[in-house]
């Protein structure tokens, strides 16, 4: 269904923008973390999950994406690379 309205609506161009943005970002010559957490919900959890590629859960907290950002931070351990999010 989500692709479905990818591919027949306009919501492709926020996604070609979010490609732009994450080219320039990579091009930059920063240290960065791209982040993708998937569908965001508001749970009072900080467990997370973090993968290079396809996650395999449905949803995360807020909670647990501001901790993993801030793991992340500490321990330098996602530098360059783009991580999904989720539990």
């Amino acid at each position: 269904m989500v692709r479905w309205l990818i591919r027949y609506s306009n919501i492709w161009k926020a996604y070609e923008d979010h490609d732009r943005q994450e080219q320039i970002v990579r091009q930059s010559g920063l240290d960065w973390t791209i982040v993708r957490p998937v569908l965001l919900n508001d749970k009072d959890s900080d467990e997370y999950q973090a993968v290079i590629g396809k996650p395999t859960g449905g949803s995360i907290s807020r909670k647990a994406v501001a901790k993993f950002i801030i793991d992340s931070l500490e321990s330098e351990k996602y530098v360059k690379d783009v991580v999904t999010l989720f539990r």
